[in-house]
């Protein structure tokens, strides 16, 4: 659950940014955000705070290393081609079953909970654990529910506190009903 979470806040960011990419400068240092353009080229933007060529890719430590929380900062060079510092490698060069892709991730057919797929002594993601299924960005939809889709669930009795179903953009949780004394409820919200 918490990549999926990493996943939306970076899609949200984005998409305020009205771009389908990481945010450019997203921390080179200890999980923060790098703000502010640094001589060199790190920081947002780098030379000279030229965003130009931030079309979807990042920077990270290694393709074959699992997803540590943070990416380099990657910027624009004198010729406007997107670059990465010294160290790190372009995501898009990494396999797609590679350690480091955020996907699959593994889905738990009972409550919903989000995983990343094992890494392997390869660098890449193995098969998902039994009791769950691989999944890609689309989200989250447990087994056991016996539904295509989450939404059809919204205000129905639900019997697992907790319990989740991600599909999209449409985020619903198994939790006590306000409006039902307490009873166990699936609740629905669309993110936008």
């Amino acid at each position: 659950m918490k990549r999926l979470h990493l996943f939306l806040a970076v899609l949200l960011a984005a998409a305020c940014n009205h771009e389908l990419s990481p945010p450019p400068g997203f921390g080179s240092g200890a999980g923060g955000f790098s703000a502010g353009g640094g001589a060199g080229g790190d920081g947002l933007g780098g030379q000279g705070g030229n965003t130009s060529c931030f079309t979807g890719d990042a920077c990270v430590q290694s393709c074959f290393a699992d997803f540590s929380g943070t990416w380099g900062a990657g910027y624009c060079d004198a010729t406007g081609t997107f670059t990465c510092p010294p160290g790190t490698v372009r995501l898009s060069t990494c396999p797609p079953n590679a350690c480091v892709q955020f996907t699959p991730a593994c889905c738990d057919d009972t409550t919903g909970a989000d995983t990343a797929a094992p890494c392997g002594p390869d660098g890449l993601k193995q098969a998902c654990p039994a009791g769950t299924h691989a999944h890609g960005n689309d989200g989250c939809i447990p087994a056991s529910l016996g539904v295509a889709h989450c939404y059809d669930l919204n205000y129905a009795a639900c019997g697992l506190d907790r319990q989740s179903c991600i599909e999209g953009a449409v985020v619903c949780v198994c939790g006590p009903s306000a409006s039902d004394g307490g009873a166990l409820a699936w609740q629905c919200a669309v993110l936008i």
